[in-house]
């Protein structure tokens, strides 16, 4: 006749070692917003869960990388409220359990997140968007951002109906499971790296509260003065990585320090995708001619902005360096206000063609150019993009000749959205072939 049989404490390790049949839940949260994965610890063969007494699945060890540790995923999301969590075994008839109970709370997160647009949060009830697709519907939305569990999203004056296309006019918001709103406003970026996702290797904790601040790095990429990012690593060679989400191709980077700016910033390698660009500002301008507000460097390769999914700023010789004043080791400093990338979702392969990519024109050095010639002209990256060119009535011009005043839309479709640059073409002085 079988028993019952309730494992208190084991960790992992123990599980290698023992020899009597034991369960064990990890993780034993009491109050949680959501619960997402489930994972226990066993010696049995199969391992059983349920929530509230109802049967979710069974894994058994042929499921598991290791046999001790079984794991479930995307679970059904949670109600608020108390739930009891089991999970238990057969070992020759005798049930192997463990359980415990977690109260659901509510979620009060309203800040999006996205691999795919940049989000940047402001306060406890602001946000922007940039870096939109085009023809973009609520319900498209949902699925290019990671929405907090619980928390509604709707186009405010206009409803919360999938089908609603976004204008560029519209704010979105958000209202968290806790009832607390946050209204998003959606922002043209001049640059590729406004919004964008932003990461370092800096120490932390290492300013006092009315200067922690600094160590954030979105505050490279918020279009703002005055909100510095300063970094340092013990062993040098601090970096700040921006996440461009999608490839394109990079044609300058723009380093600006700002009003608060401590001056000529030293050695920097610049590392655009797969192309390190070592840096010396030596090289480009002397210390003594150092802008301290900012200053812009061309990032070619071949005579070529260099196509990248991402940008890493690695000051590799500060020129400034503090000692920490506990434990007496020197530091370099970096220090900067924002980072900027300017490029765009074409480059010119002809010298008759030349793209500004901060004003968005194409100057058409050739005294003629067919609608043609104009797309052979231009590369796009890794990816797939469509080119239109579009006439001064609105409507797409399919061939003939190429009219300043027309305009090129480059679009980049992913699976989710479709991503637009749009281009004004002007007439600029021709470029004589070589003889």
């Amino acid at each position: 006749m079988g028993g019952c049989q309730h494992t208190k404490s084991l960790d992992g390790d123990a599980y290698r070692k023992t020899t009597q049949a034991a369960v064990y839940i990890a993780s034993k949260k009491q109050k949680e917003t959501s619960l997402s994965n489930i994972k226990a610890y066993s010696n049995l063969d199969a391992l059983t869960l349920s929530i509230n007494g109802q049967e979710i699945s069974t894994l058994n060890k042929e499921d598991n990388t290791r046999r001790v540790v079984f794991e479930w995923k995307n679970l059904p999301e949670l109600t608020v409220g108390t739930h009891t969590i089991r999970v238990e075994g057969n070992d020759n008839g005798t049930l192997v359990f463990d359980t415990f109970e977690i109260n659901r709370v509510e979620n009060e997160s309203n800040e999006l997140t996205s691999s795919f647009i940049s989000v940047m949060s402001s306060g406890e009830d602001a946000g922007v968007l940039t870096q939109m697709p085009v023809d973009l519907t609520l319900g498209a939305l949902k699925e290019l951002v990671l929405l907090p569990p619980g928390a509604t999203m709707e186009i405010v004056g206009k409803g919360d109906d999938d089908n609603l296309v976004i204008e560029p006019s519209d704010e979105i918001k958000v209202t968290a499971e806790s009832g607390d709103s946050r209204v998003y406003k959606q922002e043209q970026a001049e640059s590729l790296s406004y919004g964008r996702p932003v990461s370092d290797n800096a120490v932390k904790g290492f300013y006092p509260d009315n200067m922690s601040a600094w160590e954030d790095t979105l505050n490279l990429v918020d279009g703002k003065k005055r909100t510095p990012w300063v970094g340092f690593t013990m062993d040098g060679n601090t970096f700040a990585e921006i996440d461009l989400q999608h490839s394109f191709y990079v044609d300058e980077v723009e380093l600006s320090q700002g009003l608060m700016g401590i001056g000529y910033p030293g050695k920097i390698n610049f590392e655009i995708g797969t192309n390190i660009l070592a840096v010396d500002h030596q090289d480009h301008v002397k210390e003594k001619d150092w802008n301290k507000l900012s200053q812009s460097f061309k990032v070619h390769k071949d005579k070529k902005p260099v196509e990248a999914k991402y940008v890493r700023i690695t000051i590799s010789e500060s020129s400034k360096k503090i000692t920490h004043p506990s434990m007496g080791h020197t530091v370099e400093l970096a220090f900067f206000d924002e980072i900027t990338v300017h490029g765009g979702m074409i480059a010119s392969n002809s010298n008759q063609v030349d793209i500004n990519y901060a004003r968005k024109k194409i100057t058409l050095r050739s005294i003629s150019t067919d609608v043609s010639d104009l797309k052979e002209s231009l590369d796009t990256p890794s990816g797939r993009f469509e080119l239109s060119v579009i006439g001064t009535n609105g409507e797409p011009v399919e061939d003939g000749l190429v009219m300043p005043g027309y305009k090129l839309k480059v679009e980049r479709i992913t699976d989710t959205a479709r991503f637009a640059e749009v281009y004004t073409l002007i007439q600029g002085i021709p470029v004589l072939p070589l003889p």
